[in-house]
């Protein structure tokens, strides 16, 4: 059993993790070394919480994305995935999101899979489906392929730009807490009211599956 009262295991689990991981905590903490590594044991147990949240609207979000963007290749003979979709010299995706769809099939192949179309998807980052929503593409994918259906519970019709505003800051979130950094200064239960909100705004039903994550802290 951990003994926050013995200042060596302290100091000891603080060299472990870095001094500079700590000095957010240590300030917050205002010096005192076993207040700072319980906010980064509370920032933990927070990240975990939201992480678990988020982890689903994730998966929610490129599968709605991937759903209404498959939708009008469907019956197209033979079948094409519409990241791999080229009429002559022209692709549907160009420039960064078809460096990001190179880059995942090379993970794949990387890690000994076969590349189909449900691993891309799969491998496919969050920015990836953020980026989507940037205004450079809304005229070649977000109003074609009536992108807004993504999102059928948000209190009205998105626009690119409503999309993209709403998605930046989850995107932000998910990459703090998967980068290990601090948010235990953050409103918590706002944060996860947040993305209980974003995934209704998807599903209604996952979102009532989701509370089920929901942590009281």
């Amino acid at each position: 059993m951990f003994d926050y009262t013995k200042p060596s295991s302290v100091q000891a689990v603080i060299a472990g993790l870095s001094v500079e991981r700590m000095a957010p905590y240590m300030k917050a903490a205002s010096g005192d070394a076993a207040k700072a590594l319980r906010l980064y044991e509370e920032n933990t147990a927070r990240s975990t919480a939201l992480y678990a949240q988020l982890q689903t609207f994730e998966v929610l979000l490129r599968n709605a994305f991937d759903r209404e963007l498959s939708a009008p290749f469907a019956a197209k003979k033979p079948v094409c995935s519409w990241f791999d979709f080229q009429s002559g010299a022209k692709s549907l995706i160009e420039g960064g999101l078809a460096d990001k769809v190179a880059a995942a099939k090379a993970k794949i192949v990387e890690k000994g899979y076969t590349v189909s179309h449900g691993q891309v998807i799969a491998t496919l980052s969050f920015g990836f489906w953020v980026e989507l929503t940037e205004v450079k593409y809304s005229q070649t994918l977000w109003i074609p392929f009536k992108l807004y259906k993504v999102f059928p519970g948000a209190p009205k019709r998105l626009s690119h730009a409503d999309a993209n505003n709403f998605l930046k800051p989850f995107r932000d979130l998910r990459n703090r807490i998967a980068h290990h950094e601090p948010i235990f200064q953050r409103d918590f239960v706002k944060d996860q009211e947040a993305v209980l909100t974003a995934i209704r705004w998807i599903c209604p039903d996952s979102a009532d599956w989701a509370e089920r994550l929901r942590v009281k802290r």
